[in-house]
């Protein structure tokens, strides 16, 4: 995103549309500002250890219903 003020469209626009569209939105969206893109990496490896718990959780859930 050009502006870090952009970041709540992630949850406010993209999550909505996507729910919409018929996606499954677990997690909170992940933004990298433009200003920090040599950063990306870092940004989302500390973004995946936070929706990681989220993520098994949903992943153990479906385990246990699909058998």
């Amino acid at each position: 995103m050009g502006d870090a003020r952009h970041a709540p469209a992630v949850e406010v626009h993209l999550r909505p549309l996507l729910a919409e569209l018929g996606a499954f939105v677990p997690t909170p969206g992940a933004a990298v500002p433009e200003n920090r893109i040599e950063q990306a990496g870092e940004l989302l490896d500390a973004w995946a250890a936070q929706v990681a718990p989220q993520v098994a959780g949903l992943l153990a859930a479906r385990a246990t219903t699909t058998s």
